[in-house]
């Protein structure tokens, strides 16, 4: 095994060789340049001309090293900047030049490098061409003032020639634009700061990239206008506001935003639009130019938040909306009745931002329609109570909702009786509509939307009935605003935060809600709100917070799993009932077993569906509390016995699947006794199924078993007594897989049991966060993450070490690496101190390996046998072609004795056989085998590839009726299901199987 010095001499290597090919590249870059000099001649380049460039380009030679951060250019970039000011007939052969340069630099991708010169050269250029503009203008333009002119001209002389000592910092530029402004009044300063923006539309540089510029690409003359306008931000200057400058800065503004790049003029553009508003001057021409104003469109540079601007443009579009419309009369009805003729729900049809990387909102939102649609058929007194209800909606701007806001609210809840009786209903029903309308893979509402759901959603504190319906609504929201959107983040933290708040409000039936969405939930903003309740809540009943959950939790009025209030449908008792591992069905109470689909009629009454709807709702709940045991398990939870006799034990779930596992008691003596718990009768039984004589008095507390805790032999036979009693755990606890420490390992700080995996990144990611992990996507950008997973109980970090295969075919279309390679695993304390294998708990490291050998077997590159890499790296092509190799997978290990366990049973035994990396099935047509982790078919003679979709023969499985001691495995199931369809060959139907069968 690789030691810790020998590791990082090989990184230190590989970094060394990175680092001279990328010089040789800036080499190579360096001399495709002077070739292309050397040509410029049989293109019509003036012979002086082209030796100024070669001088130019071989000046900078010897500063191509990586190390090298500055290029010293000065003299050679004057000579080339004085020939460009007095040669205008050849400027269209210096643009040509600078054009085929940067096609060269992309080429070698060196913008930042090689190119740089390019760059400032190009500036410089571009100032003279700047200058000549300005004198030009100022020339034909007769109606500036003296004082306007006298400045723009100093600006001017200092700008005509990029002189590096004349580029100021923003300190001396601010110094010297407050110098400058002081001879100015205020009506001379309003006049200024209209020529200034003219002159600055007139001098747009044409040779420079139209997308946003880079601070080394602006001009001297660009450097002093920015300083300008720049303190007339910073002092709040509404001068820079007099109506025909607004005007022009508005009409322009991408064009001056490039310019300042400064995100306070945004807000200073919104600032004084509402002041104007307060003041009654907005007038329409300035009205109509803010119509049109789109702050959004900014996200595509990447330099602001996209939901900041989103934001201020929908406070503009809010003050003149608001400034426009008439003053409503409360105290005339027919004024009330005219707004409601054509009163707009307070929902913006504009579709939200979402970056700088994904399509901008240009769509319409199709259930703002709807809901218009529906508002307008209302009947007069409906609508008019409604009316009431949008409008003070619509005043929502605030985080939360103010008293004044709420004693409204209640005013308005208190007198609309129709409110009263349908809010519940339409808020299911707006929901549902906005739902099934969104537009997919983007943020479904913008701030706007936001607002107005806030202040629909703070009116369920008056909803005082049918509070069940009410909390399973928040709740449904709640998790579906905290859903991830791949590239964009949370659907809607903003309105997530608001229904877990709501939530928290109901007291333990809000606790059980938010107890049951902290294992939904994987955003630390909402995780955030679901702590501080649950902890306000143990505190106040002195619980811990594990206890105050499985106080709360719901039991839906079961008892040992099953309900106990059944539902009549003509001469049948229909209920529900826990099954499998985590599932919940609809159960027919009869002497003998009756399938729901035989009975005429059942299945499509409002009865069954009813109770299907409810059965998917209680499933969604049993896995977490499912999930709520197997992290128990992680944390080495005990209980008092007390407690978990009644509120465990006691519960009509919980104690339906702790029933279900398998559980170490600490005796008051201190003895240690395994066992599972028997609900009806409160016996425990040992592994071999005898009654443990032991009484409540004498158990002081008790804890889940581990298997790493146990001997081989003890596994096997808690294994044995699951398969006997054919008990679905609802995790893998006697099956779990288990992985201990070498003597190797246990001499180091990090294993590289599990290094040197090629994986697809976006599937582990997936697998790894789904398992509890910390990881974002990686790119082709600055940032960082290293997968781990922190364990709390008992201070230790995990963290598993990545590496990026950096082919250029290896990155999408957005620069997301589409593979990663694992490296080492190491540990470490909370504080970021390593810890070394031979101290973590046997536990930890276990349960770490295992994460990684599931990583590994769910996401590695040889589970698709049909990836091509061609072309790519040499490495990860040996590590595609060995797949099928030996493994240190215990995983594989463990769905190899399943097999062997339930195979021997069957019927079909004699035609199948293991080893350690195949099933071989012995069908009537052929051989074949299996892969054990891939689930890929070979056939004989010549071991050719046989393709069976998964979605259609995984029924197999079920039909014939196997019992699988747990569910979580689906390589497993989908292993047995083509054993079984392949022991068979000859019976099999599906043509594109025959077709392939024949072949051979």
């Amino acid at each position: 095994m690789q030691t810790q010095e020998e590791f990082q001499q090989a990184v230190t290597k590989n970094i060394q060789i990175l680092q001279a090919e990328r010089n040789q590249d800036l080499r190579d870059c360096y001399q495709a340049q002077l070739n292309y000099l050397q040509q410029c001649g049989e293109q019509g380049i003036q012979p002086h001309l082209q030796q100024l460039w070669i001088t130019y380009v071989e000046s900078y030679e010897s500063n191509i090293v990586l190390q090298e951060a500055t290029l010293s250019l000065s003299q050679y970039l004057q000579h080339l900047v004085d020939y460009y000011a007095a040669h205008t007939e050849q400027r269209q052969d210096m643009m040509q030049i600078f054009l085929n340069f940067e096609k060269i630099d992309q080429a070698y991708r060196f913008p930042h490098a090689v190119g740089r010169g390019i760059r400032v050269l190009k500036t410089a250029c571009a100032g003279i061409d700047q200058a000549e503009l300005v004198n030009l203008f100022l020339q034909r333009t007769l109606q500036i003032q003296r004082k306007t002119i006298e400045l723009i001209q100093l600006m001017n002389q200092h700008a005509a020639y990029l002189y590096p000592e004349k580029m100021l910092d923003y300190a001396a530029l601010k110094t010297w634009a407050r110098q400058q402004l002081r001879v100015f009044s205020n009506t001379e300063k309003a006049d200024l700061w209209y020529w200034l923006l003219t002159v600055l539309l007139e001098i747009r540089p044409q040779n420079l990239e139209t997308r946003v510029l880079n601070h080394y690409d602006k001009t001297v003359l660009h450097q002093y206008f920015f300083g300008m306008f720049l303190v007339a931000i910073e002092d709040e200057d509404i001068t820079l506001f007099e109506e025909r400058s607004f005007i022009l800065l508005i009409e322009q503004f991408l064009q001056f935003i490039k310019l300042i790049r400064d995100r306070r003029l945004i807000q200073l553009i919104t600032k004084m639009v509402s002041q104007k508003a307060k003041r009654k001057q907005l007038s329409q021409a300035l009205i109509a130019v803010l119509k049109q104003i789109n702050f959004v469109q900014l996200s595509h540079f990447g330099f602001f938040p996209t939901k900041q601007l989103e934001k201020y443009q929908q406070k503009i579009h809010e003050t003149v909306q608001h400034y426009q419309s008439p003053v409503l009369n409360e105290e005339t009805v027919a004024t009330v009745q005219m707004q409601m003729l054509d009163y707009q729900l307070p929902f913006s049809d504009e579709e939200a931002a979402v970056g700088a990387f994904l399509r901008q909102g240009n769509a319409r939102l199709a259930w703002v329609a709807v809901l218009q649609k529906e508002f307008d058929a209302l009947a007069v007194d409906e609508k008019q109570q409604w009316y009431k209800f949008w409008k003070h909606v619509d005043a929502v701007s605030s985080a939360k909702p103010t008293k004044k806001w709420l004693l409204d609210a209640e005013k308005i809840w208190q007198q609309s009786p129709v409110i009263q009786n349908h809010y519940l209903d339409q808020l299911q029903h707006w929901w549902t509509v906005m739902k099934k309308h969104a537009v997919a893979d983007t943020r479904p509402f913008n701030s706007k939307n936001e607002n107005t759901l806030k202040g629909i959603v703070w009116f369920q504190q008056f909803q005082k009935t049918r509070q069940d319906e009410l909390l399973n609504v928040l709740t449904l929201m709640s998790e579906y605003c905290y859903r991830k959107i791949a590239g964009v983040g949370a659907t809607s933290a903003v309105l997530g935060g608001v229904c877990l708040h709501a939530l928290a409000q109901h007291g333990l039936t809000g606790l059980a809600k938010l107890s049951f969405l902290q294992k939904k939930i994987r955003y630390e903003l909402g995780q955030k709100v679901i702590r501080k309740a649950l902890n306000e809540a143990a505190v106040s009943n002195h619980l811990t917070v594990d206890e105050i959950k499985e106080v709360v939790a719901e039991d839906f009025d079961f008892i040992q799993g099953k309900s106990i209030h059944p539902v009549a449908w003509g001469d049948y008792q229909l209920g529900l009932h826990c099954v499998g591992d985590t599932q919940c069905e609809v159960w027919i109470e009869s002497d003998q077993q009756v399938a729901a689909s035989t009975i005429k009629g059942l299945t499509s009454s409002s009865v069954y569906k009813d109770l299907k709807k409810q059965a998917a709702l209680i499933a969604r709940q049993i896995k977490v509390y499912a999930l709520g045991f197997e992290e128990a398990l992680l944390q080495e939870r005990h209980w008092s016995y007390g407690f978990w006799q009644q509120y465990v034990a006691g519960h009509g779930i919980l104690g339906w699947l702790a029933g279900r596992l398998i559980w170490q008691l600490e005796l008051q003596n201190s003895e240690q006794v395994i066992g599972c718990y028997q609900a009806d009768t409160q016996h425990w039984l040992d592994v071999r199924q005898q009654v443990i004589t032991v009484n409540a008095d004498q158990i002081k507390s008790l804890r889940l078993w581990h298997p790493i805790e146990a001997t081989l032999d003890e596994v096997k036979a808690w294994r044995e007594y699951i398969l006997i009693k054919q008990i679905q755990q609802p995790f893998r606890q006697a099956f779990r897989e288990v992985y201990i420490a070498t003597e190797t390992e246990l001499k180091e700080q990090q294993s590289l049991r599990f290094a040197y995996h090629y994986l697809q990144q976006s599937k582990f990611r997936a697998v790894a966060t789904g398992r509890a992990w910390n990881y974002e996507i990686q790119g082709g950008w600055d940032n960082v993450s290293l997968p781990s997973r922190y364990f709390p109980a008992q201070g230790i970090i995990a963290i598993l070490a990545v590496d990026f295969p950096k082919h250029s075919t290896l990155l999408n279309e957005q620069g997301v690496y589409a593979y990663i390679k694992t490296q080492e695993i190491k540990f470490s304390t909370s504080q970021g101190q390593l810890i070394d294998l031979n101290d973590v708990p046997k536990l930890i490291f276990s349960e770490v390996m295992r994460d990684a050998d599931y990583f590994i077997q769910g996401c590695s590159i040889g589970l698709d046998y049909a990836l091509e890499l061609t072309g790519f790296p040499e490495e990860m092509q040996r590590y595609y072609s060995q797949r099928y190799q030996s493994t240190l997978s215990q995983i594989i290990v463990n769905r190899h004795d399943s097999l062997d366990h339930i195979l021997s049973r069957l019927d079909i035994a004699y035609q199948c056989r293991l080893d350690s990396h195949f099933v071989y099935v012995q069908g009537q047509l052929h051989e074949y085998k299996i892969h054990l982790g891939t689930g890929h078919i070979f056939m004989s003679p010549n071991d050719q590839f046989i393709c069976i979709v998964p979605q259609q023969k995984l029924e197999a499985v079920h039909v014939a009726h196997l019992f699988l001691p747990f569910e979580d495995d689906a390589m497993l199931s989908l292993i047995l299901s083509k054993v079984l369809l392949l022991a068979q060959d000859h019976q099999i139907k599906d043509e594109l199987i025959q077709q392939q069968i024949k072949v051979a």
